[in-house]
């Protein structure tokens, strides 16, 4: 059995053809199996064959899984499987070549092409006929397979027939077989007149074949459309005059050379399987003519392109060119002489160096011409701009130029027939693999899992960097990856720690090359951005780092030096910082620029979410920071969940160079969103900051309010005890009214955690007497609220009522909704516990509802827990059902062990 693509597209008995799928369908299902018969078994994502099946309309996933469903189950009764690999749909069918009829095509017209280089006429036409006999049908390749691409591959492939044709028409001349070649040149004369090769065919035969005046009149038809060559010229000439000497053709060196320059790949390639299939379908014949691989220095560019392109070399059988354009082999950039790289292509097509042109421009046209009608694989590594680049296309649509470069060339980019492929950080699977195939999956399964991962996010899922750690571990098999962890995460030595002393393979020397090309804003803005301790930053705070408006990202990202995970959001991975680190002039205004940005846009934020919110200590930004503007709760919120992380970063690099102030204020500025949001871990892990800091400055106050947030943050994690423990710390500190107030309204809560009520009851009465000295109304609403709930906990249902409503009454007047929400939940309480149960529902409705808006997942989520509580009392169990499980969704979100409570009263799912 084999498979045919030159014709009817299909598996095939002898002439009898397998039955593929539905009849309906049997064309999508011919398209499918074509797109992997062409790809040699190498992988092809479902993009590509969504691609192939529908080009630019509409695509459907599951209709494309349907054909290749129906094409597995009618492969498997023949012995071919076509397994579905990965989460993202690689598909790869394995198929002996010599079982698929256009690559034995091309296997032979490659054989004849070698034979011709050799000069064996009589082998190469048997190999050509051979090749040209694969052929059925009268429609092309792919008959019958609809859509765009199929009709790109249908052309391509009958440009390979057509130059296989006329190959074989020139064997069969020199064989003497004159009439059989005159035929063949005239069918290719009929199919394109201004095929110059094929007229040169026509006329030399019939010349040979006795009819002088055809051979002349074929010259002039052509001579009508285009003004012919030299050589097309000189051969009519000599025709005209019955040249006697003029014998067969002696050939127009064409086939006398066949380049191999691709470098050898490496033994240890891994990481890469959707990035392979990505090429795939940016080379595929109907597809890009120039890809472009993108790629920070070290993400293994070069080693891509290279092993991809050894993969598809039978595709490219008239050969394979390379070069290094060494645009980083030297500290400063160079540049490469494309009319060297050009002397050295055409050498290894065979043109003698004596008949080489002069100029540039002549040499890229002489180029241009050896590479017309061919199918060569340029690879160009390393170009210093995109000049250096566009002299050396071959401007073939039979060929394919793939592109390695740390920098973006923008004017190739926009060329028609262009792609391009961004190579990103390996991830922690692809970082993994790696290190199997260059230590052994043994050995790396021997070592713990925390270390491996560690090894790889010191090293940053760099290739280069995981490269030359594994050939660490190798070299020394006595030295445990962890030692290495250890030494790669040692301050200040992680680039001593992989440093090679060979330039294209030492880290050091290839992050120098990219950044001694960026302008001088850029530069600085690269070494700046060492200052930035967090995983990520947006333009403001590149903005408030360098000190002047519109830093130059766009720099930095056409270097790849930074990359973009978000919009408007950038990153640089640890190996460039610990680089731009070691270039870094000493400018502190930078860092206390950077510090300003946070605080001051997370003071807008905190202010932004609620009217009585912490406040910086006054001093305001220094000159240059940008304060992002927040103009309602959505963006405040929104800035504090994806700042988190840098908000953290910077208050613990506050600590680190000696600006406390920082770790103080940041985490209290963060406060009221942890607690809304339920990021208890997060808040607890700030307030200890806050507290190391605090205690640098010295200032009582700071240290006693930072204790009381502490508190407060192991409170809302249900460790009461060490809560109590911590705030008790804070009592002979706190002297003045405020802090009285907010100390023993914690006091207050913590010791109803631990079932303390009376206790409970006591210490928000003090909170009270503390809040009206203080002379705060909204301190003493809190204060009103609070002694009215104690109250109702402690069964005082009248004394709880008349406290909460006094404290409902006094939010409204401040226009307070997180304390509007709070006082009319404690109603809901109050009511419920004086069995008042639609009052209740009432209260606790109005109070679900602004903490959802607010928001406050917590107190929603408890408020909703209430609510079913009094459902359920009402007799209404499938309402009561229907709350909690909302609550319990939120109570999940916030992963707290409240949920445990929530559904029990659900019973059995």
């Amino acid at each position: 059995m084999d498979f045919r693509l030159l014709g009817p597209v299909g598996l095939f008995d002898g002439d009898t053809r397998i039955h593929l799928g539905r009849d309906a369908e049997l064309p999508k299902v011919q398209c499918v199996l074509a797109a992997l018969l062409l790809a040699r078994a190498r992988p092809v994502t479902g993009t590509f064959l969504d691609n192939a099946l529908w080009g630019a309309e509409a695509r459907n996933p599951e209709t494309r899984r349907g054909y290749i469903g129906d094409l597995r189950l009618a492969l498997r009764r023949y012995g071919f499987t076509l397994p579905r690999q990965g989460p993202g749909g690689v598909y790869r069918l394995e198929v002996a070549p010599e079982r698929v009829d256009v690559h034995c095509f091309r296997s032979t017209t490659e054989a004849a092409r070698q034979l011709i280089a050799k000069g064996d006429w009589p082998a190469a036409l048997a190999a050509l006929d051979r090749g040209l006999n694969l052929w059925h049908g009268s429609a092309g390749a792919l008959e019958g397979v609809p859509g765009d691409w199929a009709a790109g591959i249908r052309r391509q492939l009958d440009r390979e027939r057509r130059e296989a044709a006329t190959r074989r028409a020139e064997a069969r001349l020199r064989c003497g077989l004159v009439g059989p070649a005159r035929s063949d040149a005239e069918r290719l004369v009929a199919e394109n007149p201004d095929d110059e090769r094929a007229v040169r065919l026509e006329m030399h035969s019939a010349y040979l074949d006795g009819d002088y005046g055809p051979a002349v009149e074929a010259y002039e038809r052509l001579a009508q459309r285009l003004t012919p060559a030299p050589a097309t010229r000189t051969l009519a000439d000599r025709i005209r005059v019955r040249d006697p000497l003029l014998g067969p053709p002696g050939g127009d060196g064409h086939d006398t050379a066949l380049p191999r320059q691709l470098p050898a790949v490496t033994a240890h390639f891994a990481g890469r399987t959707e990035e392979m299939a990505r090429l795939a379908e940016l080379s595929d014949p109907a597809g890009a003519r120039l890809v472009l691989i993108y790629g920070t220095a070290g993400v293994g560019k070069s080693t891509l392109a290279v092993h991809w392109a050894r993969t598809v070399v039978a595709d490219y059988p008239d050969g394979q060119l390379h070069a290094d354009l060494l645009g980083r082999r030297r500290r400063r950039p160079s540049r490469r002489d494309p009319a060297e790289v050009l002397r050295g292509f055409l050498g290894a097509l065979g043109v003698p160096p004596d008949r080489l042109p002069a100029t540039e421009s002549e040499l890229a046209g002489l180029f241009r011409s050896l590479a017309a009608g061919r199918r060569l694989l340029i690879v160009l590594e390393n170009p210093a701009d995109d000049e250096q680049v566009r002299a050396l296309l071959p401007g073939s649509d039979s060929c394919l130029t793939v592109v390695t470069s740390r920098t973006r060339l923008n004017g190739l980019a926009v060329a028609p027939g262009a792609a391009a492929l961004t190579l990103e950080l390996l991830d922690a699977e692809a970082a993994r693999d790696l290190l199997a195939a260059r230590l052994g999956r043994r050995r790396l399964d021997r070592e713990p899992a925390e270390v491996v991962a560690e090894l790889i996010r010191l090293c940053a899922g760099l290739p280069l960097a995981l490269a030359i750690v594994a050939a660490q571990a190798v070299e020394r098999t006595d030295l445990p990856l962890a030692d290495l962890a250890g030494q790669l995460g040692a301050e200040g030595r992680r680039l001593d720690v992989i440093a090679t002393g060979d330039g294209p393979t030492d880290p050091r020397a290839t992050f120098a090359w990219s950044y001694h090309r960026l302008p001088a804003r850029a530069a600085r803005l690269f070494r700046l951005l060492s200052r930035h301790p967090g995983p990520d930053f947006t333009v403001a705070a590149a903005a408030s780092l360098t000190g002047e408006p519109d830093p130059p990202l766009t720099d930095l990202a056409a270097a790849h030096l930074i990359s973009s995970p978000a919009p408007g959001r950038f990153t640089m991975h640890a190996l460039l910082r610990a680089y731009a680190a070691e270039v870094d002039n000493d400018d502190a205004a930078a860092t206390v620029r950077l510090f300003d940005h946070y605080l001051h846009t997370a003071a807008t934020a905190d202010r932004t979410l609620g009217p009585y919110s912490h406040v910086t200590d006054g001093e305001p930004p220094a000159p240059g920071v940008v304060v992002s503007p927040l103009p309602d709760e959505a963006a405040a919120t929104a800035w504090l969940r994806v700042e988190a992380l840098n908000l953290a970063a910077v208050a613990e690099r506050a600590l680190q160079v000696g600006l406390p102030r920082y770790a103080v204020q940041l985490p209290r500025m963060s406060a009221n969103y942890q607690i809304r949001q339920g990021r208890w871990h997060e808040y607890h892990e700030a307030q200890l900051v806050a507290l190391a800091g605090a205690q640098r400055l010295g200032e009582t106050g700071d240290v006693a309010d930072t204790l009381i947030e502490l508190a407060r943050a192991l409170g809302w994690q249900g460790r009461a005890e060490e809560a109590l423990g911590q705030a008790e710390r804070a009592v002979a500190l706190v002297t003045d009214p405020a802090r009285v107030y907010r100390l023993r309204t914690l006091l207050a809560w913590l010791l109803g955690l631990l079932d303390r009520v009376p206790d409970a009851l006591t210490s928000a009465e003090q909170a009270l007497a503390a809040a009206r000295e203080s002379a705060e109304p909204r301190a003493v609403a809190v204060a009103l609220n609070e002694v009215g709930w104690w109250n109702a906990v402690a069964g005082r249902h009248e004394t709880a009522l008349a406290s909460c409503a006094l404290a409902l009454h006094e939010f409204e007047q401040l226009g307070d909704r997180s304390g509007i929400a709070a006082a009319s939940d404690s109603l809901g309480l109050i009511h419920h516990r004086a069995r008042r149960f639609e009052a209740a529902l009432e209260q606790y409705e109005r109070a679900r509802a602004l903490y959802e808006e607010l928001p406050d997942v917590f107190e929603h989520a408890a408020t909703l827990d209430r609510i079913g509580n009094t459902l359920t009392a009402m007799g209404r169990p499938a309402d009561a059902a229907d709350a909690w499980r909302r609550a319990l969704t939120l109570f999940n979100e916030l992963q707290h062990p409240a949920g445990a409570a929530v559904s029990q009263k659900l019973g059995p799912a």
